[in-house]
């Protein structure tokens, strides 16, 4: 019997299912793109189970699922909750997820978030952190990949050594576990620079940021063990270039 016409046969009907498999028909519990699930909370009709994102309406703030379900009010807007960062750590069981954010245009302060098993959302009154409460203004807070210290710009209120006002915001970083005060890392008083936006490195080991003023836009990095920064780009140098 001669087999050939029996194998094309076969390959013919392969080939056919196997285009009219849409591309699209992708099993997002094995895509390559999912976010490996959190431990399983609460939530339930009151509240998010896992909640990803924090973000400000009106100077309230809220956090919901990635998905944008379950939104639910944790800081009422008359204490209008400013920039914030979600702390790498926790569960919301065991360990609650905590955010940390600016407090009515002053100090740092954190909630604790919860979600109890049988549904909804607990979330503790703002805790100032008493060793930013030194600064005129402290915002844009970055929380280091192992949740150790917070990063954030913040003005000091001090007199420029040339008389011309007060001292723009500088990058600081401060150790959770309160065993320091806040370090300086840079010091921007002449020329009204300001430096602000910080963002970890994965590693923990640098902090980029921006860096404006005299009509120009730097993008720096500092280097933690040494305090060495460096520009990596300058938008007024038309050159540069960032991929």
């Amino acid at each position: 019997m001669n087999r050939l016409p029996v194998l094309l046969a076969l390959l013919a009907v392969v080939v056919h299912l196997g285009c009219e498999t849409s591309p699209t028909e992708i099993d997002s519990n094995t895509a390559i793109f999912k976010k490996p699930p959190k431990p399983d909370g609460g939530g339930g009709d009151g509240g998010p189970a896992n909640p990803e994102i924090a973000f400000r309406s009106n100077g309230a703030r809220h956090v919901m699922n990635a998905d944008g379900s379950h939104s639910s009010l944790v800081v009422p807007e008359s204490q209008f909750a400013g920039s914030s960062a979600w702390s790498p750590l926790g569960d919301g069981s065991t360990v609650p997820y905590q955010i940390v954010f600016e407090l009515g245009g002053g100090p740092l302060a954190t909630i604790d978030i919860t979600t109890p098993a049988e549904g909804g959302v607990v979330a503790t009154a703002p805790s100032p952190i008493a060793a930013t409460s030194q600064f005129v203004i402290a915002s844009y807070p970055s929380w280091s990949p192992d949740g150790s210290q917070i990063a954030f710009q913040a003005t000091l209120g001090e007199t420029c050594p040339n008389g011309e006002g007060q001292g723009e915001s500088d990058i600081w970083t401060w150790n959770v576990d309160g065993s320091e005060p806040p370090t300086r890392w840079t010091f921007n008083c002449d020329n009204y620079v300001f430096a602000t936006d910080p963002s970890w490195s994965a590693d923990g080991s640098a902090l980029a940021f921006k860096e404006e003023g005299g009509g120009t836009t730097m993008i720096k990095v500092l280097h933690l063990a040494d305090g060495y920064i460096e520009t990596v780009f300058d938008a007024a140098n038309p050159g540069d270039d960032i991929s």
